[in-house]
C-alpha cells in the first residue's frame, strides 16, 4: 500500500539507506492515486537526489512541493532549497535570481543570505557578498544561520588579504559563542595562509580545545602549522609533533602525521 512504502520510505531515510529510501518513496508515489502522500514523497526525494548530486531530479522533486503545497511556511522553504540546488548544480545564474526573488518577495533571512553570499562570492560579486552580509548580520535575529553569515563575511574578509577586517569580525563571532570552534579554526587558517605561524598555533590550538568530539578533524590543521614551524626551523616535524603530545584523535589525523614523516 501507499502507506507501507511511505513509512518505509522513512525509516531507510533514517538509517541512511538512501537507495532503498528513493525506491519505496517513487513507489508510494507510483501506488498513491489518492495523492495523500504525494507532497510527503516530493519533499523527501528533492532532499534525497540532492544528496546523490542528481539536481535534476532534486529541483523537479522540490519545484512539485512549491506547486502543490498550501502552507505557505513550507512553499519559502523549498523556494530556497530550489535556489540552493540550482547552486549545487553550478547553474549559478539561475540560482541568483532565485534567491533575489526570495529575499525581494520575503526580506532578508540568515538562511538565504549565508547561502546567496556563498554563490555572489564564487561568482566573483565581493563587494555585494560583503554588502549582503554586513546588513543580515546588523538587522537580524541571531540563530544557527546569522553565525554562519558573520564566519562566512570573516572567511571573505581573509580570503581577500584584509586581516583586521577579518579579526573584527571573528571578535564578533566569539562575543556571540565563545566556543564557536570553526570560527577559531578560520582565524587560524587565515593566519596560517599568511605566513604567521605562531598567530595560526594559538587559534588552531582553542578550535582542537572547542571542538570536543573532534567532528572537524582540527588536529589535522594543528599538525600542519607545527609541522611548518619546524620544517621552518630545520627541525624534524614528526618527531616534535610527538615531543609536543598532540593527541591523535582520527584516521585523518594519522594520515596527516604519516605524510610528515614522509617529509623527513
Amino acid at each position: 500500500s501507499p502507506f507501507y512504502y511511505f513509512k518505509s520510505g522513512i525509516y531507510n531515510f533514517r538509517v541512511l539507506r538512501r537507495d532503498r529510501a528513493i525506491e519505496h518513496f517513487e513507489m508510494c508515489l507510483a501506488k498513491d492515486r489518492k495523492r495523500e502522500f504525494y507532497i510527503l514523497c516530493c519533499r523527501n526525494l528533492s532532499q534525497l537526489y540532492y544528496y546523490r548530486d542528481d539536481f535534476e531530479k532534486a529541483i523537479k522533486c522540490a519545484t512539485m512541493v512549491v506547486d502543490n503545497t498550501g502552507d505557505i511556511e513550507e512553499k519559502k522553504k523549498f523556494q530556497l532549497e530550489v535556489a540552493r540546488y540550482y547552486q549545487g548544480y553550478g547553474k549559478f545564474d539561475v540560482s541568483k535570481k532565485l534567491y533575489e526573488t526570495y529575499i525581494n518577495n520575503y526580506g532578508i533571512s540568515s538562511k538565504a543570505v549565508y547561502y546567496y553570499s556563498i554563490l555572489l562570492y564564487r561568482m566573483g560579486y565581493v563587494e555585494d557578498a560583503i554588502s549582503i552580509l554586513q546588513k543580515t548580520i546588523n538587522r537580524v535575529a541571531y540563530d544557527d544561520y546569522l553565525q554562519r553569515c558573520i564566519r562566512n563575511l570573516c572567511r571573505i574578509y581573509g580570503d581577500e588579504g584584509n586581516i583586521d577586517k577579518a579579526k573584527e569580525i571573528f571578535k564578533l563571532a566569539i562575543d556571540k559563542d565563545e566556543k564557536d570552534a570553526q570560527a577559531y579554526a578560520l582565524m587560524g587558517k587565515i593566519y596560517f595562509e599568511h605566513k604567521k605561524v605562531e598567530r595560526a598555533k594559538k587559534y588552531y590550538n582553542l578550535a582542537v580545545k572547542y571542538d570536543t568530539d573532534n567532528e572537524h578533524h582540527y588536529l589535522v590543521n594543528v599538525m600542519e602549522v607545527y609541522a611548518a614551524s619546524f620544517i621552518n626551523n630545520g627541525t624534524d616535524a614528526c618527531g616534535k609533533i610527538i615531543q609536543q603530545k598532540i593527541p591523535i584523535g582520527s584516521h585523518a589525523d594519522l594520515a596527516q602525521l604519516v605524510k610528515f614523516e614522509r617529509m623527513r
